[in-house]
């Protein structure tokens, strides 16, 4: 996952504490660390790891870095953050025993101090600094007693202070607040307010404030650490108090350049061997946990590369989100014969004096040949070898691919040109290209093919949870009979009372349109309705029968 133009352009290219938050600011929210080859002033390559905070919002791709794992990260050194930065860190190559640092803010800097934890990643790194700026506090150590860690922490962020020591006292109305920064006292020693918190130099600002300060209204006096100390923790309430405003790593940006900036120059200093040109740079996208692939496990199947004249085709073909409803129409016997393929062995299958024919709509919005909509018409038939009376019902109780029985498609249209090649040429179905819109997820159904001058729409009654409808598909191709499978996985009903109807125009297109009046179709009303509003299927791929 690489940089656009625009982030290329805005990426530091010098190591410095600040071009890394600036770096960290640019990739805030989108999943992605950032990991930067810094030649050093001593002519050194190593390498500095940035790693923004939790993503605002709802994670968009899977990330780590949402508040659930941001609350895991915090008791737990083996967080999904930390696990997805080491396997970016093993994707950017980095030699064993190079030197690291790791900066991070908010979450991020938690999952990195998590990692300079872990004991084998700092045997074969040298991890040498952990800069963490709006991050909780813990007290758990490093693997290597080398490592530097530094806080930097906004007293009004309630991210860094969880436990409320950001709601300093304000100043009295009457004494604006001072722009200058001061020292804080010890924990456990509060400041009289006659007493000067730094007697050898009265009450005017620092030009080199120490680590551990606060830019407050107030003055807090408290023993400066050397910029040396281990941990280099500095605080200071910033002019920023809304939350979350207080906790954007732009803020900090300008509290370190603007209100604490001798917090900046020692993280400089510590940063030294750090600071130099950048050779190179490179993002990661941080992924969650190992997804399975989409459609698992039904559409886990095994595919195989056909040949059609647009280009090969995987079969089975897979379709990860549909939606259909078939309507059912007992039709004259003599009839439904007569529209079968001539020179086949196939006959309707009768329930009772009827045959029964089936109008399938269809609503393929992701399938492995693109959305698409489709209509087809199509009747049951007997075995074409050993008919008997009735196999229809028999058949119900089989699998799909031991069925005997099956649906002679008579006419089909689709949407889109590579449905209907794949249709014609694995399937051996009579398909047309026509323009049509379909909306199958409610009860209300509507379907539209204009230049067909065929509409569908009505809406469907109550209905009862049925078992999904796999079908046996007949086709032709030349003298054959083509025989595939549709394996379908979803919520399907049956509904007896509908008010679904089929309009046909005038000048409606033929075949489809004459095959429905021939069955009566277009002034009849469905004995029932099969309907899934979302669904997967997948069709295999087509076997030529020799009859």
């Amino acid at each position: 996952m690489g940089l656009t133009v625009q982030e290329r352009q805005i990426v530091a290219t010098e190591g410095s504490f600040l071009g890394y938050l600036r770096n960290i600011e640019v990739l805030s929210g989108d999943g992605r660390i950032l990991v930067q080859n810094v030649r050093g002033p001593d002519g050194v390559v190593r390498y500095v790891v940035q790693v923004p905070g939790t993503a605002p919002g709802r994670p968009r791709h899977a990330l780590p870095q949402d508040f659930a794992d941001a609350w895991r990260a915090l008791f737990r050194t083996d967080s999904p953050h930390t696990r997805s930065i080491l396997l970016a860190l093993r994707d950017h190559g980095i030699p064993r025993g190079a030197e690291l640092a790791l900066v991070g803010h908010g979450e991020g800097g938690v999952a990195l101090l998590n990692l300079a934890r872990d004991p084998e990643f700092c045997r074969d790194h040298r991890v040498t600094h952990v800069i963490a700026v709006g991050t909780p506090p813990g007290d758990r150590g490093t693997a290597d007693p080398r490592t530097r860690i530094v806080r930097v922490t906004n007293l009004h962020d309630l991210v860094a202070v969880p436990d409320g020591r950001g709601a300093a006292p304000q100043p009295p109305a009457a004494a604006p607040p001072e722009p200058s920064v001061t020292t804080t006292p010890h924990r456990d020693e509060a400041p009289r307010p006659d007493q000067d918190p730094r007697p050898d130099q009265g009450r005017h600002p620092d030009p080199d404030p120490g680590p551990r300060q606060r830019a407050a209204p107030q003055s807090y006096a408290h023993p400066r650490p050397g910029p040396d100390a281990n941990p280099y923790e500095a605080e200071y309430a910033g002019p920023t108090r809304e939350f979350p405003l207080c906790h954007l790593v732009r803020e900090y940006i300008e509290h370190l350049r603007t209100v604490v900036p001798g917090v900046r120059e020692d993280v400089d200093g510590a940063l030294g061997a750090y600071r130099g040109p950048v050779v190179r740079t490179q993002a990661y996208r941080l992924g969650n946990r190992v997804h399975p692939p989409e459609g698992h496990p039904f559409l886990t199947v095994p595919t195989a590369s056909v040949p059609t004249t647009t280009g090969p085709v995987d079969v089975p073909v897979r379709y990860y989100d549909s939606s259909a409803a078939h309507l059912c129409f007992p039709v004259d016997a003599g009839a439904a014969h007569a529209l079968l393929p001539d020179g086949t062995w196939m006959r309707p299958s009768r329930l009772g004096r009827r045959a029964l024919a089936v109008l399938s709509l269809y609503e393929h919005r992701c399938s492995t040949i693109g959305p698409h909509a489709e209509i087809a018409l199509s009747v049951l038939v007997d075995d074409l070898w050993r008919p008997r009376p009735y196999d229809i019902a028999a058949d119900l109780l089989r699998r799909a691919d031991l069925r005997r029985t099956g649906r002679c498609v008579l006419s089909l249209a689709v949407s889109s040109e590579e449905a209907r090649v794949v249709a014609r040429e694995v399937w051996g179905r009579p398909a047309v290209r026509t323009p049509a819109d379909a909306e199958l997820m409610t009860r209300r159904l509507r379907f539209t093919a204009p230049r067909m001058g065929l509409t569908v729409e009505g809406r469907l009654g109550p209905g009862v949870r049925c078992p999904e409808p796999d079908w046996v598909l007949y086709g032709r191709r030349g003298e054959s009979t083509v025989r595939s499978v549709s394996r379908a996985h979803g919520r399907s009903r049956l509904h007896l009372a509908t008010r679904v109807r089929l309009r046909l125009d005038t000048a409606a297109a033929e075949p489809l349109a004459g095959q429905l009046r021939r069955l009566h179709i277009d002034t009849a009303r469905p004995l029932f309705v099969l309907s899934c509003p979302q669904f997967m299927v997948h069709r295999s791929a087509g076997v030529v029968l020799p009859r």
